[in-house]
């Protein structure tokens, strides 16, 4: 059986991550030369949520490239990174663990999932939240954002990312991950959609822009890949939001990625070339400037428009 192995790096992150997206592309490219691939995730001891949905994302990729592919793992059975994505279901250590039932070791994060229509898009939407509310010190402005991007982020995978505009079932998964503690919220969604770059280019205006200048449009007011000019404000108020927070928004798509904090916007190598992975971070504990960036709305009619109670 010939085997191409795959090394995930030390710590799992930002630049990591592209570099990780680039890998995986370079062994689709002679994919069918091959039985089975390993990711060694031996020498990795730190995970956020962007890297997990990414690892269970490849392997579905890997199988809708070459159904006869088979997906495993070198680990390090000490590792606390093993124990957990053991303890998250990952799909690579189910198919290496036998026990019937592992406890989680983290209370601090919510398990992995993966959505095939917009009703469990919001189950897994409602479990993230509540997950939130008892484990962070949110203020009710932090929490109200949250609440928001969440739902245009996994909304935007659906509608655009997969070309859903008229249906609620996803030919594809959505993948979802998250982690909250008591200072901070890092979220991850991931689809295997048509990109960024593919849905704003079906726009005469921006055919003729490069990728990098297509994610940094997408960011603005009123840009919209919708068939029927949708009002374009998802992520533009996503991103003022996190920036308000001074958190973090990092968006790799169309092979390309940025990346977003209060000071700065960025553009750079993404490896992802055939769905969109968006990763936030946000902290709980610092004020949201929700009123201003959504045009006046109060968010305590938000709260209540949405039957949320703090």
């Amino acid at each position: 059986m010939k085997n191409y192995t795959i090394s995930v790096p030390e710590r799992l992150t930002g630049k990591k991550i592209s570099e990780l997206f680039e890998l995986s592309t370079d062994f689709l490219r002679v994919i069918n030369q091959y039985d089975r691939v390993t990711f060694d995730i031996s020498k990795c001891n730190f995970i956020n949520p962007a890297g997990t949905v990414l690892l269970s994302a490849f392997r579905d990729i890997y199988k809708d490239k070459s159904p006869e592919i088979e997906t495993y793992v070198r680990y390090k059975k000490s590792s606390r990174v093993t124990k957990i994505l053991q303890s998250w279901g990952l799909y690579t250590l189910e198919e290496l663990y036998h026990d019937s039932y592992v406890k989680s070791i983290s209370n601090y994060t919510v398990p992995l999932e993966r959505c095939n229509n917009t009703d469990e898009c919001l189950d897994v939407h409602e479990k993230i939240m509540d997950h939130i509310k008892v484990r962070t010190e949110c203020t009710d402005n932090t929490f109200a954002t949250l609440d928001y991007i969440l739902n245009e982020i996994w909304d935007n995978a659906g509608t655009h990312g997969y070309e859903c505009y008229y249906t609620e079932e996803y030919p594809k998964p959505i993948y979802f991950q998250s982690f909250s503690y008591k200072s901070g919220v890092e979220i991850a969604i991931l689809d295997l959609g048509q990109g960024i770059a593919n849905s704003l280019k079906s726009k005469d205006l921006y055919r003729n822009f490069s990728t990098d200048q297509i994610l940094k449009k997408a960011l603005e007011e009123k840009v919209t890949g919708h068939p029927n000019n949708s009002p374009g404000y998802g992520l533009y108020s996503s991103s003022e939001l996190i920036k308000s927070n001074s958190g973090e928004l990092h968006i790799w798509s169309s092979g390309r990625s940025i990346n977003v904090t209060n000071n700065s916007m960025r553009t750079g190598i993404g490896g992802f070339e055939n769905g969109t992975l968006v990763y936030l971070k946000i902290k709980a504990q610092i004020d949201t400037k929700f009123e201003e960036i959504m045009n006046g709305r109060k968010v305590e009619n938000y709260l209540e428009d949405h039957q949320i109670t703090l």
